[in-house]
């Protein structure tokens, strides 16, 4: 990995690396297979506009990336982007830290970040947060159980159910499952994990 930057939960990272990542063995149709909710799960009214807001993100993004030659892939539910600049010959250029850095400083202000990523630590997001837990635990995943309210308001870094998946005894998930996980059960806005498949 030649360069990463790291910015507050209110903002997206770039990890430049010298290949774009490949698709996995499972198709989509699989995938989606696996993931199939309990039946008495019901799907709080924030998810769906949290999904197409971070999907408009992510396209508008890769969008404003591609006027500058930087080719990119989405990390899953996050602001984490992978890919860079890649010569016809398949090589990262000596240029390509200054080219995505500039595609950087001029995308993330025009495309600016999903509304719940930028969201206070309030009680309305503690909810949030419980509810992708929820969807988590109904797509059976055994999640631990979530601080208290007022513990996890209290919290510099508030705890962030899909945190569980970056411990080493998690089960580990492809790029697939993991983008279609974190596309049914959408993180809250506090705390955003990056997780990588």
């Amino acid at each position: 990995m030649s360069s990463l930057k790291m910015l507050s939960r209110n903002h997206a990272v770039l990890v430049a690396v010298a290949a774009v990542f490949g698709l996995t063995g499972c198709t989509q149709a699989e995938t989606e297979a696996a993931f199939v909710p309990a039946s008495d799960w019901v799907e709080p009214d924030w998810m769906e506009s949290a999904r197409l807001e971070v999907a408009n993100y992510h396209a508008e993004m890769l969008s404003c990336f591609d006027e500058f030659g930087v080719i990119g892939r989405p990390a899953p539910g996050s602001a984490m982007f992978t890919g860079g600049v890649i010569d016809a010959d398949g090589n990262r250029p000596a240029e390509a830290f200054e080219i995505e850095q500039a595609a950087w400083d001029e995308c993330e202000p025009r495309v600016g970040t999903p509304s719940l990523w930028s969201a206070p630590i309030d009680t309305m997001a503690y909810q949030r947060m419980l509810d992708t837990r929820a969807c988590l635990v109904a797509h059976g995943f055994e999640i631990p159980d979530a601080p208290s309210q007022e513990s996890w308001l209290a919290m510099i870094n508030p705890w962030n159910p899909w945190s569980w998946f970056a411990r080493n005894d998690s089960p580990w998930l492809d790029s697939q499952e993991l983008e279609t996980l974190m596309d049914r059960c959408p993180q809250s806005g506090a705390n955003l994990q990056v997780i990588l498949g």
